[in-house]
């Protein structure tokens, strides 16, 4: 398996075009089939930092992720309501 997690600080006035972006994200890849879990989670005691938790069933599930459409046309939008972002993978 192969865990992805990613955290956003998004800048305060992007808010929900963030969260719009986020839950689509989530709703879309959700269904892929080497999705295991995919959720959207915000930090306690701070509106504006969330944070994806991701169970893919191998890198490969997960590269095929990254080339798809929603992946493609969420994530910039994710990046750029964003003041910073961090993703880190483990297998």
């Amino acid at each position: 398996m192969t865990h992805v997690l990613a955290q956003f600080v998004v800048k305060p006035d992007k808010r929900q075009e963030f969260c719009t972006a986020a839950l689509t994200l989530m709703a879309q890849s959700k269904v892929e089939s080497g999705c295991m879990l995919y959720k959207l989670v915000q930090k306690v005691g701070e509106q504006g930092t969330f944070g994806f938790v991701e169970v893919w069933k191998n890198e490969t599930a997960l590269e095929l992720h990254k080339d798809t459409n929603h992946y493609k046309e969420l994530v910039p939008v994710l990046e750029a309501c964003s003041e910073t972002f961090n993703v880190v993978v483990y297998t």
